[in-house]
């Protein structure tokens, strides 16, 4: 078959639209990221009124609110409290940081930009863990902390007229707890 320019044109003018459809997924994604992108200002709200709307735990803010006046009796708190020793039995209706062989603390996470401002977030206490039977650290394990995720807001107000802002839901990682493991080596 001898190819001419006609020919050529012809079988380019047929390609032509299968090459554009082709692309028309990722224009479609590229035209949706500039979407979210620009999300419009909306009046700024209070607090409280995002977190039910984003059904953040009772819990978590029970525990949060509760840290912040503890803070502000107290003072902040710079220095996490020594790995505990204990002998014998925790009393009952010990909190389970307390009770465990891997313990830790609640220090705030504090984000002024963020919906909750404040979230509690756990720090372990010992860098092994405690024996249950001495009450003693040991370091033939370590204590690490366990993550999870929670839904939070970040609020932007500066390209918005005052009292109005943009918000970007995120799921952000915190600690929730600690526990014990063994030492990972790397290979």
């Amino acid at each position: 078959m001898i190819c001419t320019s006609a020919t050529m044109r012809a079988s380019t003018t047929r390609l032509l639209p299968l090459s554009l459809l082709l692309l028309l997924p990722l224009a479609l994604t590229v035209a949706e990221a500039r979407g979210h992108a620009e999300e419009p200002c909306r009046q700024d709200a209070p607090d409280a009124l995002h977190l039910k709307r984003m059904n953040v735990p009772e819990e978590l803010l029970r525990l949060a609110s509760a840290l912040q006046g503890r803070r502000r009796q107290g003072g902040e708190d710079s220095a996490l409290p020594p790995c505990p020793s204990r002998g014998g039995v925790l009393p009952p209706g010990s909190p389970l940081q307390e009770r465990s062989i891997s313990p830790w603390t609640y220090r705030l996470n504090r984000k002024a930009d963020r919906v909750p401002e404040v979230l509690p977030e756990a720090a372990c206490l010992c860098a092994g863990c405690v024996e249950p039977h001495s009450g003693r650290e040991t370091h033939s394990v370590v204590s690490v902390p366990v993550m999870g995720h929670v839904r939070v807001l970040y609020r932007e107000r500066a390209a918005c007229e005052p009292g109005h802002a943009r918000y970007e839901e995120r799921w952000e990682e915190i600690a929730v707890g600690c526990t014990c493991a063994v030492y990972s080596v790397a290979k």
